[in-house]
């Protein structure tokens, strides 16, 4: 809301960017608004906004949707505070986070809002956790919370998860002579590490799926044709809770198809982050076309190193990697532009001896304090 001019209201695009939406949602108007209050007034779960004018009636602009899954969670707090005011609330769902603060009187004139705090949650049935940090020092966490409900969470009593996920829908597919790739589903978001090997009885070898997800893909590479192998799937969830499943097994190719591979061009990797500006924290996500050497750096304009986010041997597919902003190895940060640098080496070896390329890709990003 502005005092000059008509009333601006901001969607946010979920990629760092805004959308100026008023007149299309019907908040725009004449008036010298100040001090908007945000709450669910009408307690139909969604929030309304109210705000005062100068020398003019005061006005209402009730949310009519249309609604998507939520989340409403009220703090109770013991060794803190109350209603918990000044507690931190970090929700996941599908790798991303949402962050809230509890604040009481954030604008001009002591104004406030509702002190519950909202979280979209889109389409998804359910929030895959939530970490609230309170005021006193101390955490709790939840998992798995199902959507569209009200929740007063009170300190220090979080329920205590000691339930594993449970492992399904194994499938091994794109076997070749060198190569195979393993899908499951869990029930609940969680990672993973693959261990398999051609001796079913010591599976010296491993890979890990970090994406605490609940469709999950790993390829294991440099495999030897016509040789079965056989895996197990260990998954974990945030609560640190651990299910082995059973043990399975697939055989390679006997044929290396790679001739017509040899003059094939490397495909480029993908990176990208959002929010971008961002304040505490952004989410890189990197889609890598095959298993290969990866780094993600940060560096200032005077192109010393910042920080190093991600280093070593990642499997095809998309990562998500968050950084967390702290001081850097050259002192606090200040606001202003970053670089991130990607660097790819693909480790699929067409022909012996032959080592693919290093592929460098460098993105701004904005970090405001």
């Amino acid at each position: 809301m502005t005092r000059t001019g008509a009333n601006q209201l901001f969607q946010n695009n979920g990629n760092g960017t805004f959308t100026e939406v008023g007149a299309a949602a019907g908040a725009t108007g004449g008036s010298d608004g100040y001090s908007p209050s945000i709450a669910d007034y009408d307690n139909d779960g969604d929030l309304d906004i109210f705000f005062t004018n100068t020398g003019q009636q005061s006005i209402l602009l009730e949310n009519l949707g249309p609604y998507n899954n939520r989340l409403e969670l009220r703090l109770r707090g013991s060794a803190s505070n109350l209603n918990g005011v000044g507690a931190k609330l970090t929700a996941w769902m599908n790798g991303r986070p949402q962050a809230q603060a509890i604040i009481a009187g954030q604008g001009y004139v002591g104004t406030g809002s509702d002190l519950t705090a909202h979280f979209g949650l889109g389409g998804n049935s359910f929030l895959d956790s939530l970490v609230v940090q309170w005021p006193s020092g101390a955490q709790d966490k939840y998992y798995h919370l199902a959507a569209n409900q009200k929740l007063s969470l009170f300190e220090g009593n979080a329920p205590v998860d000691r339930t594993a996920p449970t492992i399904s829908n194994i499938t091994t597919t794109a076997i070749t002579a060198v190569a195979a790739q393993i899908k499951w589903d869990t029930d609940e978001p969680s990672d993973a590490r693959v261990e398999y090997g051609p001796d079913s009885t010591a599976l010296v070898n491993s890979v890990r799926d970090t994406s605490f997800a609940v469709t999950h893909t790993v390829s294991l590479v440099n495999l030897k044709k016509a040789t079965t192998y056989y895996f197990r799937i260990i998954a974990g969830d945030r609560a640190g809770n651990s299910r082995t499943g059973t043990k399975q097994s697939f055989t390679t190719l006997s044929t290396v198809a790679v001739a017509a591979q040899r003059h094939t061009p490397l495909a480029t990797p993908a990176l990208r982050n959002y929010p971008n500006p961002f304040r505490d924290f952004t989410r890189f996500e990197i889609d890598l076309p095959n298993a290969g050497l990866m780094s993600l750096k940060i560096y200032d304009l005077q192109g010393r190193e910042v920080a190093t986010l991600a280093e070593g041997l990642r499997n095809a597919g998309q990562h998500s990697v968050v950084w967390q902003v702290q001081s850097g190895t050259a002192g606090p940060l200040t606001s202003g532009v970053y670089f991130a640098v990607l660097r790819y080496q693909n480790d699929l070896k067409f022909s012996p001896g032959a080592t693919a390329a290093i592929v460098e890709m460098k993105q701004k990003v904005f970090y405001v304090k």
